[in-house]
């Protein structure tokens, strides 16, 4: 969610939001089991990023 927070309402400041969403998927990446990482983590951040888009425009 926070990687999906940090693209979304934070677009003004495109540097400190890249560089913090890439710390956030490795980390998100060390929690999740070797096979298929990828995959899940996309998964995850796609999910998220509705959720977050959801709450952002209904504001």
């Amino acid at each position: 969610v926070a990687m999906a927070y940090l693209e979304i309402v934070m677009k003004e400041f495109k540097e400190e939001w890249e560089l913090c969403y890439e710390k956030a998927e490795r980390a998100l990446s060390n929690l999740i089991e070797k096979n298929d990482k990828s995959k899940k983590v996309e998964n995850i951040v796609a999910e998220a990023h509705e959720w977050v888009q959801k709450w952002f425009t209904s504001k």
